[in-house]
């Protein structure tokens, strides 16, 4: 049987979080444990132990593990222990972090990819109105570099539009 795994896709760092998971080939009643990891690249690790709510499992996050998450993408794995011989994966998955805006003393909402499309813009907007360069982080970019600059801008586009709706479809006009 297929297990049901109810991590959700999103959370707020700083909250608490709760959810079941019914796993009708490792049942609590057999002696299993369910246990989850969760990484990302920043933050610090975080595992879990499920308890048991009636015949499923019940994981739970609290404040004090959440909050140390910064924002971004972290990855759980979901598994399985009975006794010291047993141990079984029984998912994974992509846990994305929000921003807890109640603690930041500043915010941007923006993907990194929005971000470096406005800067691009700044920069073509900037060489087209008589501005002799343009700085983005480390690089300087003339007017012989508007070409560049531009068919960087056509690539930002489409991997903006992708990340608001998840679609490979883009389309362009000319004018």
């Amino acid at each position: 049987m297929t297990p049901t795994l109810g991590i959700p896709p999103k959370i707020v760092a700083g909250d608490s979080v709760s959810w079941s998971d019914h796993l009708p080939d490792y049942p609590p009643s057999a002696g299993y444990e369910l246990n989850y990891a969760i990484r990302g690249a920043s933050g610090m690790p975080v595992n879990v132990t499920a308890t048991i709510e009636g015949g499923d499992f019940l994981s739970t996050l609290t404040p004090a593990q959440t909050a140390d998450l910064a924002p971004g993408a972290y990855y759980w794995q979901a598994f399985v222990t009975r006794g010291i011989n047993v141990r079984i994966t029984v998912g994974s998955g992509r846990l994305e972090v929000a921003a807890n805006l109640a603690t930041a003393d500043n915010y941007d909402g923006r993907s990194e990819a929005e971000r470096e499309l406005a800067e691009v813009r700044k920069a073509i907007a900037h060489v087209l109105s008589g501005g002799q360069s343009y700085k983005i982080h480390e690089r300087e970019f003339t007017r012989a570099d508007l070409e560049i600059l531009m068919a960087r801008e056509t690539q930002l586009r489409v991997r903006v539009a992708r990340e608001k709706n998840g679609s490979s479809n883009v389309k362009i006009r000319f004018r």
